[in-house]
Parts: structure tokens; C-alpha cells; sequence
């Protein structure tokens, strides 16, 4: 995606959004990447997204690139998840091929805190076994030999806990 604005335009966004006090221009600066953040990307091909925030008009091409996949998942989840060191630490760990099991009381989330990591690697991909939600009665696959990154749910902590060495 490539948005393109002159010196001026942005000079002009900053001076509009500027109010007097720092307080007001985070939260202008919030509301307005929230908005932005709401704008859906154009699927590849002809179709293209033009949209404007007030004083910008943005206009969003398709991706050149037909072959890589469209992000269109919130990547902060891990961030707010996770300390900064122990993010770096966990990203080593896919890095390295070991195995991980995360844990979370909310079923979608594991999944698109796996999802996230995962696009964390790109270009890299993992070539491992990947099971973003494991159910109950598929624990034993975590005594498997081979690196894996599996979710499960928190319910199940004490049960993978006992049987396992695995990172949690």
C-alpha cells in the first residue's frame, strides 16, 4: 500500500490537528488513526479505495503484488499481550523452531495471536505444525517430538503443564 502526500498536505494536516494542548492533539491524533484504521483494503485487481478524512483525500491502489497474502487482522494483539522483552523472546523461540503453547480464556484470540506472530516472520514462514486452537480432547498432541505453535485454552493449563516441556 502506498499513500503519497506532499510536504505541504501533511504541513497543512499537522497545523489543523495541532490544538493547544497536548492532551487534545493525542486524542486527535487517536481519533484519526481509528478512523483510518476502519478504511478497508482493496482486494487485488482493478479495484481501487479513494476516501477523505478531512483536509486529506486518500486514495488506496490494489496491491501490485497478486502472490502476497492481504493483512487484514489487528497485529497488536501480541503487543498488548505481551512485555516488548517478552515478545522479542517468543519471536526467538518461533525463530529458533520450538515449541510454544499459548494459553488465553477467549477462543478467537488465540487465533489471531497466533495469526499475528505469524505475519510477525514474514518473509520467513513456519513450516511447522500450527494449530492455532487445540481442543480438549487433542491434548496429546502436544507430546509430539517436533516443533509446534499450538493454542489452548486456559482450562487446560494444568493438564498440558504436567505432561509436557514444552514452552508455555
Amino acid at each position: 500500500m502506498e499513500l503519497s502526500f506532499s510536504i505541504i498536505e501533511l504541513y497543512s494536516l499537522l497545523v489543523q490537528l495541532r490544538p493547544a494542548r497536548q492532551a487534545d492533539f493525542e486524542d486527535t491524533i487517536k481519533e484519526f488513526s481509528a478512523k483510518l484504521s476502519l478504511v478497508p483494503l482493496p482486494p487485488p485487481g482493478q479495484l481501487h479505495v479513494s476516501f477523505s478524512l478531512r483536509p486529506l483525500h486518500v486514495f488506496l491502489p490494489s496491491k501490485e503484488d497478486q502472490d502476497s497474502p492481504l493483512i487484514d487482522i489487528d497485529l497488536h494483539l501480541p503487543l498488548l499481550c505481551f512485555t516488548h522483552t517478552t515478545l522479542l523472546q517468543v519471536l526467538s523461540c518461533l525463530l529458533q523452531e520450538q515449541r510454544l503453547v499459548f494459553f488465553s480464556a477467549d477462543w478467537a484470540r488465540l487465533t489471531l495471536f497466533a495469526e499475528s506472530l505469524l505475519l510477525y516472520l514474514q518473509p520467513l514462514s513456519w513450516q511447522q505444525p500450527y494449530v492455532p486452537v487445540l481442543a480438549g480432547g487433542m491434548l496429546d498432541f502436544l507430546m509430539a517430538p517436533t516443533a509446534f505453535l499450538m493454542g489452548c485454552h486456559i482450562s487446560h493449563f494444568e493438564e498440558v503443564a504436567a505432561v509436557s516441556t514444552t514452552i508455555l
